[in-house]
């Protein structure tokens, strides 16, 4: 006859029709992976208000990512009472996007999977083809074209959209992880378009500063490809650069490289010294434009 110890420590392991009839672990039955805060779930306990629209947030996973909202939470303010906020002149896509990315379901930085090519959507219309692998057929127009392009592009769209949240409700962990991916991509550049992308995104980040001198070393990878991959013709890099958040002093900057390029071309069809020396001179004025140093 075994004794108690015995068969204690038996009945502690289960056998594999227990694992197998034992009820999995679930978000919620109200839970909608397509619209994740549109309804109440998982004991949520407040709600954000964003254009007429309720999203159900919990307060604790919102005051751990934000010092803002464990304030607004948890402090002296209304919404500590009602568990209603209201956002005023936020986007309800945007926000809906700051959430994702925050809670543990979700988690993820990334934009919805590219559907449509880039002439199509109103994203850009100037990414380089490359050979459609892997592809997708476009909703729209029905032609194929290159997903991993055009989701990396979504993706740093995506990042110029949250990031600017981030910074307004103090979300620090947030903010790292979104500079930590800007600055992942900026090893792996696959194409001029992409180039253009990451130096947009650096601009409309406002990384340009002495608090983000990681971002500022990376960035200038990105001027260094461009550097050897721009095109030499200036109406072609006008083309490239149209419909872009990018400031007159990185276009000139661009501009100038290209010339200083095609320039080089020319070196070896004249042997003027002169002519050189003035062209390399010109450029450098170019590239050294309002105190801008590469």
């Amino acid at each position: 006859m075994e004794n108690t110890g015995q068969a204690s420590k038996r009945r502690a392991q289960p056998s594999e029709s227990d694992v197998e009839n034992e009820p999995q672990a679930k978000i919620s039955n109200n839970f909608d992976p397509d619209a994740p805060f549109s309804k109440p779930w998982q004991n949520s306990d407040a709600v954000l208000i964003v254009e007429e629209k309720e999203l159900h947030v919990h307060t604790n996973i919102l005051s751990m990512a934000s010092a803002v909202f464990d304030k607004m939470f948890n402090g002296d303010f209304v919404e500590s009472q009602t568990k209603r906020v209201n956002l005023e002149g936020k986007s309800y896509e945007v926000i809906e996007s700051l959430l994702s990315s925050i809670y543990p379901m979700e988690n993820s930085l990334e934009a919805k999977t590219a559907q449509i090519c880039c002439e199509c959507s109103s994203i850009d219309r100037s990414v380089t083809a490359f050979k459609p692998f892997p592809s997708r057929r476009c909703v729209k127009c029905n032609e194929f074209f290159d997903q991993d392009d055009v989701q990396r592009q979504q993706n740093l769209k995506h990042l110029q959209k949250i990031y600017p949240l981030a910074k307004e409700y103090m979300m620090d962990a947030l903010k790292e992880r979104i500079l930590s991916q800007y600055s992942q991509q900026c090893y792996f550049i696959m194409s001029v378009s992409h180039a253009l992308d990451l130096l947009e995104t650096f601009e409309v980040l406002n990384l340009d500063d002495e608090k983000h001198t990681e971002e500022t070393e990376v960035k200038d990878r990105v001027i260094e490809f461009l550097s050897g991959h721009l095109p030499n013709d200036l109406k072609e890099i006008k083309s490239l650069l149209n419909g872009r958040n990018i400031s007159l002093r990185y276009q000139l900057h661009l501009k100038a490289l290209a010339l200083d390029e095609a320039l080089r071309n020319l070196y070896d069809k004249t042997a003027d010294q002169k002519y050189k020396t003035e062209a390399q001179l010109f450029v450098q004025d170019l590239l050294y434009m309002h105190s801008f140093k590469y």
